[in-house]
């Protein structure tokens, strides 16, 4: 497979499972009752479009300084050296979903779809299945192939 194959095969894959799943969430939403079938779709879509764009963009920001400070040789000066940096990397990891996580939460609740802890587990079962699954298929089948 070509290296502009293998990198289309990647955005392919990573579109699909977002509305696939974003679709499944919707379902799931409609399955337990919570709402009319548009109202989650637009809830799902909007919420993971949102998540993931704020998200993946402040991961970039990070991960651009990091290699900006890499370029001019002053990550050697960073104030707690290696221990920043893995902080910075956990951080850059884990703003999406934890992002996703938020934003689906507050939004059941301005909506009043829903409270309390079934709001929470659906919120956080919800944000890391769609979250690892878009971000990891890619990486898994580019991996095998």
């Amino acid at each position: 497979m070509s290296p502009i194959a293998r990198e289309w095969l990647a955005v392919v894959l990573f579109l699909v499972s977002f509305v696939g799943l974003s679709a499944a969430e919707a379902l799931w939403i409609r399955q337990a009752k919570w709402t009319t079938l548009g109202k989650a779709a637009v809830f799902s879509y909007g919420t993971n479009l949102l998540g993931f764009c704020i998200g993946l963009f402040t991961s970039f920001v990070i991960l651009s300084i990091i290699l900006a400070m890499a370029w001019d040789g002053s990550i050697y000066d960073v104030p707690g050296h290696d221990a920043t940096l893995w902080a910075a990397m956990i951080a850059a990891l884990f703003i999406t979903p934890v992002l996703l996580i938020t934003i689906k939460r507050l939004l059941l609740w301005f909506l009043k779809l829903r409270t309390g802890l079934p709001a929470w587990s659906f919120s956080f079962v919800a944000s890391i299945l769609v979250f690892f699954t878009t971000m990891g298929l890619p990486v898994i089948i580019l991996y095998l192939t």
